[in-house]
């Protein structure tokens, strides 16, 4: 359970005390990303934009947010999940 926010703590420490290594970082993802062919990099966009605001994303959103739950060591709330599904991908697709 507390996991989750000791990475973000020592993540935010690690961005904080070594921002100028940041750029080098940006640097490599950024020349793995243009190595990528285009066909590539269009089915890597389709497939996160469906996964996350096409026609079968309810089932996607249901599986994250279950494995948030259980990883925050929360009971699952069926309720919420789908309050969650009904409301974020609409305003995301919008």
């Amino acid at each position: 359970m507390f996991a989750a926010p000791f990475f973000f703590a020592a993540f935010a420490l690690v961005v904080f005390w070594r921002k100028r290594d940041i750029p080098v970082v940006k640097q490599y993802l950024d020349g793995v990303f243009r190595n990528l062919s285009d066909s590539t990099k269009a089915f890597l966009i389709i497939l996160f934009t469906d996964v996350l605001c096409g026609f079968h994303s309810s089932h996607g959103w249901e599986v994250l947010m279950e494995n948030v739950f259980r990883h925050l060591g929360l009971p699952e709330n069926r309720e919420a999940v789908f309050s969650f599904i009904a409301i974020v991908p609409v305003f995301m697709d919008v």
